[in-house]
């Protein structure tokens, strides 16, 4: 379930927000403006050795009056970094607010959790608290947040801004990284000397097109097409990786098997495609713990090399429902129902904290939502990963 700041002493759920995991090797790219970003976006310094720390700011470029909040997660690799600590900006402060006692000051800042074997930073807030009509707002441009990094290994990491980044007014997102990935930019560290080479483009076709919980298959099947000039039967399979998390040898899990691969020409466009498989488990797993998504489209990134170490990438979307457990109970069932239908018409923010009846995410319970439980009936919420 994505988590999103609303008011009120639901901002607490907050602390468990998780980010997607994504750190491909890539050179940033043009964004734009108003824009949320990782600066510097580029550290390239072979002096900074295992050991040493190294700071980054979050930014953003906005011009407006109307800030009232602001939230990010950030995904890294943790072979390379591990993250240290996280301190406030100068956009949600206290500062001008000192003739209040403690107590009254309405800024309140939220600091995710480092985990440094996912390599993630959780939810981090910070936003305007006020038990008035409409809370202070602020202005931008400033830094939401300084994050502080220690160097563990040599390599390259993308610092790469989570899908639920967003900066907020008391009544809309300015900018929303879900729905707005062109407004965010990442980050790039290096402590190698020189920049990697850019990926070549691949065409990806992933199968099914929809994941719902009541699927049963056992794999996620990947046609993969290269670029002019590159041939499929050069791609080294086994560094063959789906959202930079799961790679195609989780198929010998719980039980050695082998890994399904094939060469032929999927789409019968006369260029030749890889086939690769996989888990299926695995994937529903890192979508719905991981990424926090529930409902709607998902962008799936796969990545490799070929033998001489020429690097590929390419993406395709596809589209989880995987909605109906009104009550956490990790199962869609029939005391699910009644949960949903006591609060049909309700916003976000207006049903108790330990439920969650809004099953496709829209932030309003409604009919749609009854026919994803009914879709999903009798099925498990997948295990974390």
């Amino acid at each position: 379930m994505k988590l999103e700041l609303v008011s009120g002493l639901m901002l607490t759920l907050l602390l468990i927000g998780m980010s997607t995991l994504a750190f491909n090797i890539e050179q940033v790219s043009a964004i734009e403006s108003p824009y949320i970003a990782v600066i510097p976006d580029t550290i390239v310094d072979p002096t900074l050795t295992p050991g040493k720390n190294f700071t980054v700011s979050i930014y953003t470029d906005y011009t407006g009056s109307d800030i009232w909040g602001w939230q990010f997660t950030l995904a890294y690799n943790s072979s390379i970094i591990h993250g240290v600590e996280v301190i406030n900006g100068d956009l949600i402060t206290n500062d001008t607010f000192t003739h209040l006692p403690p107590w009254m000051r309405p800024a309140r800042f939220i600091q995710g959790v480092f985990d440094n074997t996912l390599g993630t930073l959780s939810l981090t807030v910070a936003f305007y608290f006020f038990l008035l009509p409409l809370p202070p707002t602020t202005p931008g441009p400033g830094i939401l947040a300084n994050v502080t990094f220690e160097v563990v290994g040599l390599g390259r990491t993308n610092i790469t801004l989570g899908a639920d980044t967003a900066l907020k007014t008391p009544t809309y997102d300015i900018i929303d990284g879900e729905l707005m990935p062109d407004h965010l930019r990442h980050g790039y560290f290096s402590n190698i000397d020189g920049l990697p080479p850019p990926a070549i483009t691949a065409t990806v076709n992933i199968k099914p097109n929809t994941l719902n919980l009541k699927s049963k298959g056992k794999w996620i099947t990947c046609y993969i097409e290269l670029s002019e000039g590159y041939d499929v039967s050069d791609i080294d399979v086994s560094t063959v990786m789906l959202n930079d998390t799961i790679p195609i040898s989780l198929l010998d899990v719980p039980a050695p098997e082998p890994v399904p691969t094939e060469i032929g020409d999927y789409d019968s466009d006369g260029v030749p495609d890889l086939m690769v498989k996989f888990n299926r488990a695995a994937l529903t797993s890192h979508i719905y713990h991981v990424s926090g998504i529930t409902y709607g489209n998902v962008a799936l990134t796969i990545t490799g090399q070929l033998t001489d170490g020429t690097m590929f990438e390419g993406s395709d979307t596809i589209k989880v429902m995987f909605g109906g457990d009104a009550d956490l109970s990790g199962f869609v069932e029939l005391a699910d129902f009644p949960i949903w239908a006591n609060n049909v018409g309700k916003y976000s923010g207006e049903w108790s904290f330990d439920v969650n009846p809004d099953f496709d995410s829209n932030d309003f319970v409604e009919l749609a939502d009854f026919l994803i439980w009914s879709e999903n009936f009798g099925a498990t919420v997948p295990p974390p990963p």
